[in-house]
Parts: C-alpha cells; sequence; structure tokens
C-alpha cells in the first residue's frame, strides 16, 4: 500500500561485535533505536525548493489530475456524450488557430480559485494579454496588468528565448512532441499575477506557491465549456514580485530562474499528455495516464536535462537523510523526500540504459513499474535492488560495475551524504521499520576470521528482501 511502513528484526546467529558506520551522524546508545531518534527531519524552505514542489502546490496539481481523470472517466462511462470527434466538439474554438501571424493581444481564460472547478466558468477570469515574444515553436503573453517592476519586456523576452532555443528541443530530444490542436505549431506561455495571487499571502515560504501550471483541459476544448479552456497548448505562470504587490514575495532573479525549470517541468507533463490521453486514448479515455510517480519523476528529470538542478538536488538530500522513510512507487504522498527518491531513480535508469529511455517511458501504454520493466528489460524489484546498492556504493571505489555507479552525477559530493544506520551494539537483534519499495541501509563490521548468519524476519504481509555486500 501507498506508504505503508513495516517493522523488521534482523538477528545475528552467531554473537559478534558490531560496529556500524555512517554519514558522521553518533548513533543510538540502546540496540533499538526509534525512528524520530535515528532521523530527525529537517525541510529546508529555501525558495527554490518549495516553490513549485511544497504542500501547496503539489496539493494543486494533484486536484487538476484528478479532475481531469474524473472529466475523462465520465466520459468513457457515457455520463458526458460529446460527439466522438478526436479534438474538438461542435463549436470549440481555439483563442489562437492556424499557422498565421499570432495576435498581438489575446483574451484568455485563467482559472483563478486553486481549490475551483474546471468546468465552472465562476471560478476562472478573463486576461488581457499582450505578446511579448514570438518564435518559431514558441509564443509568450503578459497580462496587460502586469507592471514593469515585475517583469520589462526584455526579461519576458529572454523567457522566450530560453524555450525556443533550449527547453523546447531539449524536451523534443528526450520525451517526444507535443499536440497542435489549433494547428498553429506553437506552445504559449502566459505569465499573469492571476497565478501569483492563487497562492494566499505567507503561505510561499513554508508550503511552497503555485509558481506555473499546464492545465490538460486547454487540450479537451471537446469535453469542456468553451469558458474554461483556451483549446490550445498553453502554460500559466507568475509574474516576479520583487515588491510583494500580489501577496507573496518572488525576487526577480530567483523567480526568472525557477520559472525556466517550471517550464521544463510542465512541458513534459504536456508531452506526456499528447501521448497518453490524445494519441493512445483518443481524447477521451483514460486508460494511459501515467502513474503519478513516474510522471513526476520524468518532469524532474526534464529539469534537470535542461539545466535546473538544485531543486533535484534538494529533494534528494531529503531522501538520502531517511531512505527508510521514502515510498518509490507512490501513488499520492507525492512528498519531496518521495520525489527525491525517484529523481534518484531514474537518473540511475538514465545512467545505466541511457538517456533514450526516457522517452520510451513517456511513449507507451504501460503504467508504472511496468513500463519501467518493458524499457529497460528487467525485472523491477532487480531494478530496485541494484539501484538500492548503487546509492551507497557510487563512487566509493568499491566496484566499477555500471549497474552500481551513477555516471552523470557525483552522488558523494554533490549531495547529501547516504545516512545508514549507526549502532555500537552488544546484542545480537536489531530491530526497525521501513516503508514500502524504500531501502535502510546497516553497516556491519565483522571481526576477522569470524563468520555470521543473518535472519532477518518481516511483518506479515511484507516482503523484505535483503542485498548483502561483503566491502571488503
Amino acid at each position: 500500500e501507498d506508504g505503508s511502513t513495516y517493522w523488521y528484526s534482523i538477528t545475528l546467529i552467531e554473537p559478534v561485535d558490531i560496529v556500524e558506520g555512517g554519514a558522521g551522524r553518533r548513533g543510538a546508545s540502546s540496540p533499538v533505536a526509534t525512528r524520530s531518534q535515528q532521523f530527525p527531519r529537517q525541510v529546508p524552505h529555501g525558495f527554490s525548493l518549495l516553490a513549485q514542489h511544497g504542500e501547496w502546490p503539489r496539493d494543486f496539481k494533484k486536484r487538476i489530475r484528478q479532475a481531469v481523470k474524473d472529466l475523462l472517466e465520465r466520459e468513457e462511462t457515457g455520463l458526458l456524450q460529446p460527439p466522438r470527434s478526436r479534438w474538438y466538439r461542435e463549436g470549440a474554438i481555439s483563442k489562437i488557430e492556424g499557422s498565421g501571424a499570432p495576435p498581438q493581444t489575446v483574451e484568455f481564460s485563467v482559472l483563478a480559485d486553486p481549490n475551483g472547478d474546471l468546468s465552472d466558468p465562476n471560478d476562472f477570469t478573463t486576461v488581457q494579454a499582450d505578446l511579448k515574444f514570438s518564435g518559431e515553436h514558441t509564443l509568450l503573453y503578459v497580462d496587460q496588468s502586469t507592471p514593469q517592476v515585475c517583469l520589462t519586456d526584455v526579461e519576458a523576452g529572454e523567457l522566450g528565448q530560453v524555450f525556443e532555443n533550449q527547453i523546447y528541443i531539449t524536451n523534443h530530444n528526450y520525451f517526444g512532441t507535443e499536440s497542435d490542436i489549433n494547428n498553429d505549431g506553437k506552445v504559449a506561455m502566459l505569465l499573469t499575477p492571476v497565478v501569483n495571487l492563487m497562492t494566499p499571502e505567507g503561505t510561499a515560504a513554508t508550503e511552497g506557491a503555485i509558481v506555473g501550471f499546464f492545465m490538460p483541459t486547454d487540450l479537451l476544448p471537446h469535453l469542456v465549456s468553451p469558458a474554461v479552456t483556451n483549446g490550445m497548448e498553453i502554460f500559466y505562470s507568475i509574474v516576479p514580485d520583487p515588491n510583494s504587490l500580489y501577496g507573496n514575495n518572488f525576487p526577480k532573479e530567483k523567480a526568472l530562474e525557477v520559472i525556466k525549470g517550471v517550464l521544463a517541468h510542465e512541458f513534459q507533463h504536456m508531452i506526456m499528455f499528447n501521448y497518453r490521453v490524445l494519441v493512445y486514448g483518443h481524447g477521451y479515455l483514460s486508460n494511459y495516464i501515467e502513474e503519478l510517480w513516474l510522471d513526476e519523476g520524468l518532469s524532474h528529470i526534464a529539469e534537470e536535462l535542461n539545466g535546473h538542478q538544485v531543486s533535484n538536488i534538494g529533494r534528494a538530500k531529503l531522501f538520502l537523510e531517511d531512505p527508510g522513510n521514502t515510498n518509490l512507487v507512490f501513488k499520492k504522498d507525492d512528498s519531496l523526500e518521495n520525489r527525491g527518491a525517484v529523481y534518484l531513480f531514474l537518473r540511475y535508469l538514465g545512467d545505466r540504459y541511457g538517456n533514450g529511455i526516457f522517452k520510451n517511458l513517456v511513449q507507451s501504454k504501460s503504467r508504472g513499474m511496468k513500463n519501467v520493466e518493458k524499457a529497460a528489460g528487467e525485472g523491477g524489484m532487480e531494478l530496485f535492488a541494484d539501484w538500492s546498492s548503487a546509492c551507497y556504493l557510487s563512487g566509493r571505489g568499491i566496484t566499477g560495475d555500471e549497474r552500481f555507479n551513477y555516471s552523470s552525477i557525483n552522488l558523494r559530493e554533490d549531495f547529501e551524504p547516504l545516512y545508514f544506520s549507526e549502532f555500537d551494539l552488544q546484542e545480537v537483534q536489531l530491530q526497525g521499520d521501513v516503508k514500502t519499495m524504500s531501502p535502510e541501509f546497516i553497516l556491519m563490521s565483522v571481526p576477522s576470521m569470524s563468520s555470521l548468519t543473518v535472519s532477518i524476519e518481516c511483518e506479515s504481509p511484507g516482503r523484505m528482501n535483503a542485498v548483502i555486500i561483503r566491502l571488503y
């Protein structure tokens, strides 16, 4: 089950002295330490880490995800009965259509209530926005109400250039192509204070902020009212707000960098949605929507591939300081530490099989671990065991086997040290607990010329697997 915790006990059949070492932390004095004693929680509140992925924005994105699934499932069961057109119902139009010159000013519909109904026009507002950048693949619009102190035309143009010349190309190379339901060949971005106002004042510093998002209903105009969709490929983002005009302080330099990472992240979601819903699901089936953990993990990989690694390192830090308290294959609990685990797992797959595996994961009808198994050609439990081993072995010079080493990141120097249990035991039994699909690391020192038999017991219905690594 998602987030379930299982108790385990390790018994040494032949008593020996055990000395366990870790990442420089002081161990417990008793043979059995509680989780709170072993693993003090230290969740950083840095702007770049929490900005998009704190509790508030994660809950918002999950509401969108669930609302879209509900919409598609109602369509599948016949509760909604629009024509079975792949893209448009009769009368559905896009705010921008065709390959001609894009309009200089557009009136967009924008969700204004983060708790609102994606199908209710009362939860949306209209925004007049001006075109600030137009490229071969990119349109960037800025809300006319945005003051220059928040965003200048030059700064808006630079954001457009980054998407045009870097993010668009990188995501195409590693994930695939987005849809083009309005036949203009471009992806649009709207920067508006409406997004700033979706985060309650004072929330950003502690629970995160809604910095930007992709609205799947913009690609489902055949299923919703024209008042709640723009009928095109579009992202929404905050405007920098160094003077807290809209409630939360978003320093300009940091905010612009975070927005770039958000665009890379959300563009992966848009590409994934194209394949899983519009292509394989023909615009009205939810059968192929990827599981939350893998979809979000691939978007974190998109951040990295586009040079925005700070948040990934922060999330991975939380996993590494308490690996047994995470859950790799989560369905609901997309906590920062769980996301850190998924990022490191997918980064491991990319290093082991090549970054081409990410495109295979996106362009697949399989879901979750079955999707990973198909792309890697290896069983999920074997991959999990190899990855868990790599979290400890990588960069230590113990083995050169590529199964146990990262090649694209320096796990030991660029990330926080991996925590493994630190005890000075005179007893022969160690007890602890570990969450579903998470690894626990224990170092045992056995005296020279001694033998040791280890017995591991786990509460039913848990299944505990063990990897034993002989270090010397």
